[in-house]
């Protein structure tokens, strides 16, 4: 039986560990070749890539770049985009969590936050569906998170980062279309990640108490999201923001 992704041609940023690590491997798994990109070079990152790619039978090619700086952004999609092989999905998954309250909050940290969940997957978007513009066709995905759509005070620069790339989803869902291209967005709520590990245990127990399943999500119930809207089974889903909070949002 195909899978349900062979042959097809991923970018992925943000692929070293958490979501975005779960999100390869279940890619891979479905016969998808991917350009995995990270911030910084590591040796276990590469071998893990490595026995990744022959378990499944895929090429994955580790790409890295740093989201700060536009130059370095550029030529990591420029070395990505030379091998002249198509682009199916593109995945913005990279990004930071800076929580903070307006007041206590630098604007050198508001800034670096944009830049690496907003203007950074901008820059890709732009860069990448100029290629998928002349296939006709082509994928985008972006990890946004509840943050981005829900309220709850002390969460400024991190919340209004995840809102712009919701709604910037939504406004390029139709710019895009008539090119066959979709673009959707997938919210995470709550997950047992790295980023998670800055969260007291009061306030830990604040966002359960407002989540109808009453647990945090694991890393590849997100990627089974993104998974769906990745494949053919999503092919009349567009501009759409999936959230996958347990039931936190308006709970």
């Amino acid at each position: 039986m195909e899978k349900e992704l062979q042959g097809r041609n991923v970018i992925l940023t943000g692929g070293r560990k958490g979501i975005g690590r779960q999100i390869a491997g279940r890619l891979a798994e479905q016969g998808a070749n991917l350009w995995v990109c990270s911030h910084e070079k590591d040796i276990h990152f590469e071998e893990d890539m490595h026995e990744l790619s022959q378990r499944c039978g895929v090429n994955i090619e580790t790409i890295y770049f740093n989201l700060l700086d536009v130059n370095d952004i550029k030529k990591g999609i420029k070395r990505i985009l030379s091998s002249k092989l198509p682009v199916d999905i593109l995945i913005n998954n990279a990004g930071v969590a800076y929580g903070g309250v307006l007041a206590m909050q630098s604007m050198k940290m508001f800034h670096e936050t944009f830049e690496v969940n907003f203007f950074g997957p901008m820059l890709i978007m732009q860069l990448v569906s100029k290629i998928m513009i002349k296939q006709k066709r082509g994928n985008i995905i972006n990890i946004s998170s509840v943050s981005g759509c829900e309220n709850y005070g002390g969460n400024i620069s991190y919340g209004s980062s995840k809102a712009a790339l919701i709604w910037a989803s939504k406004e390029l869902s139709k710019e895009l279309a008539p090119f066959g291209i979709r673009v959707n967005v997938v919210s995470p709520g709550t997950t047992r990640t790295d980023m998670e590990k800055n969260r007291t245990e009061k306030q830990m127990e604040a966002v359960l108490e407002r989540t109808a399943l009453r647990r945090m999500a694991e890393p590849d119930e997100i990627a089974e999201a993104v998974l769906f809207l990745a494949g053919d089974r999503a092919s009349y889903i567009t501009g759409h923001n999936l959230i996958v909070d347990g039931g936190r949002v308006n709970y």
